[in-house]
């Protein structure tokens, strides 16, 4: 993806993929690794992430609950330390009746939401965790023209 800043806004370019895993250090960055990990599952791009020891400690533990609610389309993590990991995914499909679950955490359903551009629609439970940190999250997806409704 390539990013440009305007003055309106941010300005987001996909670009085709080389085919090699993305290393990142996110050592600086560590509320990014959700996203990052949903969105290169679901585009069947390997990720490599470094750095990431500290998500043990956050609202989840944000390296389990990546590694359960990414295997609801198909993608693997793979451990490579304490701190390390690795996720992949050759070919990204939603399991049929899948609930992403939040674990508390707002940005477990952020990151999951994202899905929502690769597949025709998915389930995410709790959604009101997202008062956190983004109490209009799901009004601004609506603006931007996603269908959101609430589970019963």
């Amino acid at each position: 993806i390539h990013t440009a800043f305007t003055d309106d806004g941010a300005v987001l370019t996909k670009l085709k993929s080389n085919g090699f895993m993305s290393i990142y250090d996110f050592v600086d960055h560590p509320d990014l690794v959700q996203t990052f990990a949903f969105l290169n599952a679901s585009m069947a791009l390997p990720l490599q992430v470094n750095n990431a020891e500290n998500l043990v400690h956050k609202e989840s533990n944000r390296i389990d609950a990546i590694s359960i609610e990414i295997k609801k389309i198909g993608a693997h993590l793979y451990h490579n330390s304490n701190n390390d990991f690795y996720i992949e995914n050759k070919q990204p499909a939603l399991v049929a009746n899948a609930i992403f679950k939040t674990y508390q955490d707002h940005r477990m359903a952020m990151a999951a939401s994202i899905l929502a551009m690769k597949f025709k629609s998915i389930n995410i439970e709790n959604e009101q965790v997202v008062s956190k940190s983004y109490p209009d999250f799901w009004k601004h997806l609506l603006s931007a023209g996603f269908l959101v409704k609430q589970l019963q």
